[in-house]
């Protein structure tokens, strides 16, 4: 507050802030949402004062882009943790406040929103998050040496200009792995197809290289084989991480270019 000129608050102006606070965020969470075309979603993990402890709890979180094609977060949840319970609860929240018309998701694969996800109705394309996928590859792979390489060998996948291009890319990288590192290459063939339902779409919205998103290094989730696509061609929107906007940049528009092709990623 003395940053803001305000020299001195008493116990009852500092209660009467916080109501008029919780009034806002309360109109803000409730507010009616309508057609949503892309939805992103996911979690971080921030510390909240819980039962008298200081404990780790998930802020599970979904940005939309609508046909005015500007960029909202539409809903912020915290839950104890990131079970199917907790994500089912926000995602039937998103539709009870009218989302409709979704048609293409961004997120992870984890265990409870996979469940949440194909338990509340709808028939959107599914894209995992390339961002997520280039992680749990250095996880699965057997030394350092691939794990330094592994990023960059998907973003060659990510980057092919269609998706014959990139399924051919995914399968000599897969064979390349076949002799040296099974299970990597088991895991590849498997897992990464997922993140290639973006090749499908007829289009999809370039975002503004302005954007800002933050990874979720910020958790307990590392950013390193993060992969990125390059060139100002192609499309960068987040996939799994969020910023909440300021004020200044809280109604920015998207770019109304329609690529041809592109990629739904995050951006550590």
């Amino acid at each position: 507050m003395h940053e803001l000129g305000i020299e001195s608050l008493s116990s009852s102006q500092v209660i009467r802030a916080a109501r008029l606070l919780d009034e806002e965020l309360e109109a803000w969470r409730n507010r009616p949402l309508g057609n949503i075309k892309y939805r992103i979603i996911d979690a971080r993990y921030e510390k909240m004062r819980h039962g008298g402890i200081v404990r780790d709890v998930a802020v599970i979180s979904a940005i939309g882009i609508g046909p005015d094609e500007r960029r909202r977060v539409l809903g912020i949840s915290v839950a104890l943790s990131e079970a199917e319970v907790h994500w089912r609860s926000f995602l039937e929240s998103l539709v009870a406040r009218g989302m409709r018309r979704v048609e293409f998701i961004g997120s992870d694969d984890h265990a409870g929103l996979r469940v949440a996800r194909r338990a509340v109705p709808g028939a959107a394309t599914w894209q995992r998050c390339q961002f997520h996928l280039a992680q749990n590859a250095v996880h699965h792979a057997p030394n350092i040496e691939i794990r330094k390489r592994i990023g960059a060998e998907l973003r060659a996948v990510w980057n092919a200009p269609t998706l014959v291009r990139a399924e051919a890319a995914l399968a000599e990288l897969v064979a390349s792995y076949r002799s040296t590192a099974r299970k990597l290459a088991d895991w590849l063939e498997h897992n990464v197809p997922e993140g290639l339902a973006v090749f499908t779409r007829p289009s999809i919205i370039a975002a503004d290289c302005a954007l800002q998103t933050q990874s979720n290094a910020a958790s307990s989730k590392s950013s390193s084989g993060a992969p990125s696509r390059s060139g100002s061609s192609q499309a960068k929107m987040p996939c799994c991480a969020w910023q909440p906007p300021s004020s200044s940049k809280s109604t920015k528009h998207w770019p109304p270019t329609m690529l041809e092709s592109g990629g739904l990623q995050c951006r550590g």
